[in-house]
C-alpha cells in the first residue's frame, strides 16, 4: 500500500457535501494550537520556578558571611560561597532564557492561529456555496423529474383522447394545452436543472481548488508547527543540561579545594595562631588561718625574748624609724621576710594591678596584713575585705 504523504491526497470523500476531510485536519490545526499553548505554559511555569530559585538562592548567598577559620576548611567555606553567587547568576540566566522562549513560543502560535483562521474562513466559505448550489441543484432535479412525469400523463391523455371516437372537440382541446403546457413546464425544468448543475459544477470547482490550497496550507502550518516545537524543546533541554553541567562545576570547584582539607593540619594551624601556654595554674591549697596565726606569734615571742628589754624610739603608725629603716632593707631581700613578719601589718608603696584571679589589686597607702610567703610574691590579706591573694614582695613596707 502506498504511504501518502500530501494532506491535499488523503482528506476527500465520496460524499458530495461530506466535511469530514476538512473536520480532520481543523481539528488536527487545533491540537497542534493546544499543544503550543501547553509548551508555553511549561516555559512560563519553568521561568517562574527558576526566577524563583535564583532569588532564594541570592537571598541565601546573602546570609552567608564570610567565616575568620583557619586552613582548608576556611578556603572551602568561602569559595563555597564564591561559587553560590556564580549558581545565582547561572539560574538567573535559565530563567531569562526560559521567559525568551516563552515569547518566542507565544508570537509563533499566535502567527500560526491567524493564518489557520484564515484558511478555515475562505474554505468554510466555498464549502458552504458548493453545499447551497448542491440543494438547490436537488430540488431542480426533483422538479425536472416531475414535470417530465406530468409531461409524459398529459401526453398519454391526449393520445387516449385523441383516439377515441366518442370525446368531443372540446375535451380534446383541453388535453391539448394540458400537454402543451405541460411540455413548456418540462422543458423550463430541464433548462433550471442544467443551469443548476453548471453553477454546482462551477461552486465545486472552486471549492476543490479551495480544498487544495487549505490542505497545503494545512500541512505547511503543521510543518513548521512540528518543526518549531522540535527545535525549542530541544532549545529548552539544553538550558537544563547546561544549567546541570555550570552548577557541577561550581561544586567541583569547591570539591577540589576540599579535597586538600586535613583535620589534623587545620587543628595545628588553629592551635599556632590562637595557643595561649603550655604551663598549667598550680593547684589552690587550704590555708589554715589559725595555723599561721600560731606560727606568727611564736616568731614574736622569740623575737622580744631574743631582743630583751630596751628603749625605743619614737614611732610612726606604731613602728620605730629605725625598724622601717631595717624592714624597708629586708623587704627588698627575699629571706628577710621572717624579720619583718612579726609585726603582720604591711603598708603598699606601690601600686599592683592583679594579672591572674589568685592575685590582688592594691594600691598605695593600703595596709594588708601578711600571711606567708610565696615563690611568685607575698599571700596577704586586705584589711577592709578580709580578701587574700598574692602580690608582688617589692610592693609593700612595714
Amino acid at each position: 500500500m502506498t504511504r501518502l504523504s500530501q494532506y491535499s491526497e488523503a482528506f476527500w470523500g465520496p460524499d458530495f457535501t461530506s466535511t469530514a476531510g476538512f473536520e480532520v485536519l481543523a481539528q488536527r490545526m487545533k491540537d497542534g494550537r493546544h499543544m503550543c499553548k501547553e509548551f508555553e505554559e511549561y516555559l512560563k511555569q519553568r521561568y517562574e520556578m527558576e526566577n524563583k530559585y535564583f532569588k532564594d538562592l541570592l537571598k541565601l548567598e546573602r546570609n552567608m558571611k564570610t567565616k575568620e577559620d583557619v586552613g582548608v576548611l576556611e578556603k572551602s567555606w568561602n569559595k563555597l560561597k564564591q561559587e553560590v553567587e556564580k549558581m545565582v547568576q547561572i539560574h538567573q540566566d535559565a530563567a531569562a532564557n526560559f521567559q525568551k522562549q516563552m515569547e518566542d513560543v507565544k508570537k509563533f502560535n499566535e502567527a500560526q492561529t491567524v493564518k489557520k483562521k484564515a484558511a478555515e474562513e475562505n474554505l468554510k466559505k466555498y464549502q458552504s456555496n458548493k453545499n447551497s448550489q448542491y440543494s438547490r441543484c436537488m430540488n431542480n432535479h426533483k422538479n425536472y423529474k416531475d414535470k417530465c412525469r406530468e409531461k409524459d400523463t398529459a401526453s398519454e391523455n391526449y393520445s387516449v383522447l385523441r383516439s377515441s371516437v366518442t370525446v368531443q372537440a372540446k375535451e380534446l382541446e383541453k388535453a391539448s394545452k394540458a400537454k402543451t403546457k405541460a411540455d413548456d413546464d418540462a422543458a423550463k425544468a430541464e433548462t433550471a436543472y442544467k443551469s443548476s448543475l453548471d453553477t454546482l459544477e462551477s461552486a465545486r470547482d472552486l471549492w476543490e481548488k479551495e480544498m487544495q490550497a487549505s490542505c497545503n496550507m494545512f500541512q505547511s502550518l503543521d510543518h513548521d508547527r512540528i518543526k518549531f516545537l522540535r527545535e525549542n524543546l530541544w532549545i529548552s533541554l539544553n538550558i537544563d543540561s547546561q544549567v546541570a553541567v555550570e552548577v557541577d562545576d561550581c561544586s567541583e570547584s569547591v570539591r577540589h579545594v576540599l579535597e586538600h582539607c586535613s583535620m589534623e593540619n587545620d587543628i595545628c594551624t588553629f592551635i599556632g595562631k590562637h595557643q595561649t601556654g603550655t604551663e598549667r595554674p598550680a593547684p589552690i591549697v587550704f590555708d589554715n588561718y589559725y595555723s599561721n596565726t600560731d606560727t606568727l606569734g611564736r616568731r614574736a615571742a622569740q623575737a622580744q625574748r631574743s631582743g630583751g628589754q630596751r628603749t625605743q624610739p619614737a614611732r610612726s603608725n606604731g613602728v620605730t624609724m629605725s625598724d622601717q629603716e631595717d624592714l624597708y632593707a629586708t623587704l627588698r631581700s627575699p629571706d628577710a621576710l621572717t624579720v619583718a613578719s612579726s609585726d603582720k601589718i604591711l603598708i603598699i608603696s606601690r601600686p599592683y594591678t592583679a594579672q591572674t584571679p589568685f592575685e590582688l589589686t592594691v594600691e598605695v597607702g593600703q595596709k594588708v596584713h601578711f600571711i606567708r610567703r610565696m615563690t611568685n610574691g607575698l599571700q596577704v590579706r586586705l584589711d577592709e575585705s578580709n580578701k587574700c591573694g598574692i602580690i608582688p614582695s617589692s610592693c609593700v613596707e612595714l
